[in-house]
């Protein structure tokens, strides 16, 4: 399975999983079940699913700062399920660390570049404020799947495989797959020895829900979980897919903003603005850094997960908020939080490249000018094997 991406120069569609403008790259997702379950599908599902979880994230961010005032019921509402989105990229990821895989965040194949198309709900995403189309599409994303478990498809006879129509569906047929593939292979499908580089109910990011995969029940209870929280189901009465239903009645006042943002779009070239824009995309890169390698090592775990308090709300927040303020010169648009793919130079490098990107920003804005002093405050990941 693929992102459809429109092409920038044709309109016209053309398959791929990521687009980093203007360069095409691709990252494969399963179109269907394979025609037989074992580690290496498992993985690739569950790096799918970690995937599919982060291209929310920026998608709702996004909207959320657009609206004024912040402190709305709207803005709340939707804070409330990018938080279960984080909840719900950190138990995609703890299902593939059990799995022995290492998740992804970062990389011009991994890191969402708008607009796309999700697998496999078939909704175009873009990176929009808040209109009524906009939440009209959260609802498509979050829409509900058939109730009941989904027993995996059979492939036809040419071999080709049925494609997985909603979200849910994706994660009820990988629980059933799990399920059987572990009543035929008892206890080799999850090594409990990964626990320790797994999010916790003890971080300081955890809410509830937050578990740690170490078996098939520990698994199903997350995706069914994730499953839940999305399009209602269970004990959950507050999906997101009700969240976004209640709000498709609300007026929702919120900033013009530059849609599907592109910090290297010339328009912004030799602007003061484009400055802000870099340093929030190093800082959600450096987020996303710190995300995945919390998975890797439980050295220096602690400062990973403290990093991820400290640059969400602290840092990339507060230059979100202060972009869609920001009118445009020669425009009634406001500028973007783009939540780009920022290249640094190496993992090591991140760092400082992050503080002369917040430096530079800083420079340019009062606003701003407190920034530097977050980031220094922050883990440096050129340190992880200290």
């Amino acid at each position: 399975m693929r992102l459809r991406q429109k092409h920038p120069a044709s309109g016209f569609p053309s398959i791929l999983f990521i687009h980093v403008w203007p360069t095409k790259t691709c990252f494969p997702a399963p179109e269907g079940p394979p025609l037989k379950w074992d580690i290496d599908a498992f993985r690739e599902h569950a790096q799918t699913a970690v995937i599919l979880e982060l291209h929310t994230i920026p998608l709702y961010l996004f909207s959320q700062f657009c609206i004024k005032p912040a402190s709305s019921d709207a803005a709340r509402k939707i804070a409330g399920v990018v938080v279960q989105e984080m909840l719900h990229l950190a138990l995609a990821g703890n299902i593939l660390c059990a799995l022995g895989g290492q998740p992804v965040l970062y990389g011009p194949k991994y890191t969402p570049q708008y607009p796309c198309e999700i697998f496999y709900e078939n909704v175009e995403l873009h990176l929009r404020s808040p209109s009524p189309p906009v939440i009209k599409d959260f609802v498509r994303v979050e829409a509900p799947s058939a109730s009941g478990p989904v027993q995996p498809p059979q492939p036809s006879e040419d071999h080709v495989l049925p494609k997985y129509h909603t979200i849910g569906e994706f994660y009820k047929t990988l629980i059933t797959a799990m399920q059987n593939y572990d009543k035929e292979h008892p206890g080799k499908l999850f090594d409990p020895s990964t626990a320790n580089r797994q999010f916790n109910q003890d971080d300081s990011v955890s809410i509830d829900g937050m578990n740690q995969v170490t078996d098939i029940t520990s698994a199903v209870t997350a995706m069914t979980l994730i499953i839940d929280q999305g399009e209602g189901g269970g004990a959950v009465t507050d999906s997101h897919w009700a969240t976004f239903k209640e709000l498709e009645s609300q007026t929702i006042e919120y900033y013009e903003v530059v849609g599907d943002p592109h910090t290297s779009d010339p328009r912004y070239e030799g602007l003061p603005i484009k400055t802000a824009m870099q340093a929030l995309d190093a800082a959600y890169c450096y987020l996303l850094l710190s995300i995945e390698n919390t998975w890797v090592s439980s050295n220096h775990r602690d400062d990973l997960v403290d990093n991820i308090d400290k640059l969400m709300v602290p840092i990339i927040a507060k230059i979100a908020k202060f972009l869609v303020t920001q009118t445009l010169a020669g425009s009634s648009e406001h500028a973007p939080p783009p939540f780009n793919y920022f290249p640094f130079s190496s993992t090591e490098a991140a760092y400082q490249e992050l503080k002369d990107a917040v430096g530079e920003a800083s420079k340019n804005y009062q606003e701003l000018k407190g920034l530097p002093d977050k980031v220094e405050k922050l883990f440096d990941l050129s340190k992880l094997h200290t």
